[in-house]
């Protein structure tokens, strides 16, 4: 879901002493990516029985999604520039405490206000992960090495990102959805034990100055990019943190059911990322421009058709498979667009990655509570749509 960062160079790699030592140090970044993607989205699956249990509305729920999102956005930029040289082995840690202390709060909170604090240090944890975690991947094992780390640490982040959800509501519909943050919790904790043992000292190569925060913007694909990053995610998390109570209330799926719809979205979507990624080897731009006309026309069509359960549960499976493809997309696209990108640049991605979930989950709460939820999800299938119009309209073609 983020820019791969070019690996570092060989001589930065930290003086493991086995080959096993330095894979088993990628493999704990790698499930912590996971861990914290898929905290970041278990409410998604969870938010009527969450806005039930504690008193407050579908709606007003959603900013259990939008908060850790707008957190994350302003401590991606703010971390990387203040942590400077710190040794990124401490922030690794320091990010998954955040991680445990946010999933146990969450599972034990009386009332709504203490939730959104923990997904407040949820969205510290996030941006403080994704603001170093990226670039570790090619110190660990040294360049030769680097690109296979990178893409076992980002299979974190796809694996998370389409299965937490549905693992969510498969563990809130067997015994309530505190024991998904429990569960969650208690990955994290192992996660965080195997940090300890395997990551060597990783201390900053450079300090991370303001400027470099803002390099991305020198070129124009780079700058459309993350205009049509803010569009399309910002849609895709309007439409979506609201699934939940459009399948149970529109659809009047059980909560059964609901389970397997969610684990056919994430199956979906796991192939939609293959896809995804041949259509970035063949033409990023070209497949980019499919993916989100079809992600916006599916995202409308299943918001007018949730009434019908057959249509719904076909275009929910759609939209998986489409939106599973998306994210490698922009991964590609910006690493053509500024090659070489830097922790800096990194960490601005990750801000307006994240700000566009809690902007667009916000704006979909604003919408469910004003128009309704068909309609909520409607507004954000349009703003899919302007993303395209962005993309075709204001880039050139990759040289």
């Amino acid at each position: 879901m983020m820019t791969r960062p070019s690996p570092a160079r060989d001589d930065a790699a930290p003086r493991l002493a086995k080959p096993v030592e330095r894979w088993a140090a990628v493999f704990s970044v790698a499930v912590a990516s996971f861990a914290l993607v898929t905290t970041e989205f278990l409410p998604v699956g969870l938010l009527s029985a969450i806005a039930q249990d504690l008193g407050v509305s579908v709606g007003a729920a959603g900013l259990m999604i939008s908060l850790p999102g707008a957190t994350a956005a302003l401590a991606a930029p703010i971390l990387t520039v203040l942590s400077r040289t710190l040794d990124r082995r401490v922030l690794l840690l320091a990010m998954t405490a955040c991680l445990i202390g946010a999933d146990v709060v969450s599972a034990l909170t009386p009332n709504f206000a203490l939730m959104l604090a923990a997904r407040a240090v949820l969205g510290v944890a996030i941006g403080g992960f994704w603001a170093v975690g990226a670039a570790v991947g090619g110190r660990l094992v040294g360049e030769t090495q680097a690109g296979r780390a990178t893409a076992i640490i980002f299979s974190g982040i796809s694996l998370g990102a389409l299965l937490g959800v549905p693992v969510g509501v498969f563990l809130g519909a067997l015994s309530g959805w505190r024991t998904a943050f429990w569960a969650a919790g208690g990955l994290s904790l192992v996660i965080l034990i195997a940090q300890a043992v395997w990551l060597p000292k990783l201390p900053g190569l450079r300090a991370v100055q303001v400027k470099d925060l803002f390099g991305i913007f020198a070129n124009r694909n780079a700058r459309v990019g993350l205009l049509a990053v803010f569009f399309a995610v910002a849609g895709q998390f309007a439409a979506y943190t609201f699934v939940n109570p459009v399948l149970l209330d529109v659809t009047r799926l059980t909560p059964t059911a609901l389970s397997q719809v969610f684990f056919a979205y994430g199956v979906a979507g796991f192939f939609g990322n293959f896809l995804g990624g041949h259509g970035a080897g063949k033409n990023v731009r070209a497949a980019k421009f499919v993916v989100l006309l079809a992600l916006g026309g599916v995202i409308i069509a299943f918001a007018q058709l949730a009434a019908h359960p057959p249509a719904a549960i076909l275009l929910l499976t759609a939209w998986g498979l489409v939106w599973g493809g998306l994210p490698i997309l922009h991964q590609a696209w910006a690493m053509r667009a500024s090659p070489g990108m830097a922790e800096g640049g990194s960490a601005l991605f990750v801000s307006v990655f994240q700000g566009s979930i809690a902007i667009g989950s916000g704006l979909g709460g604003a919408a469910v509570e004003t128009v309704g939820l068909v309609w909520g999800l409607t507004l954000g299938g349009l703003s899919i749509l302007i993303a395209l119009v962005v993309s075709v309209l204001g880039s050139k073609p990759f040289r």
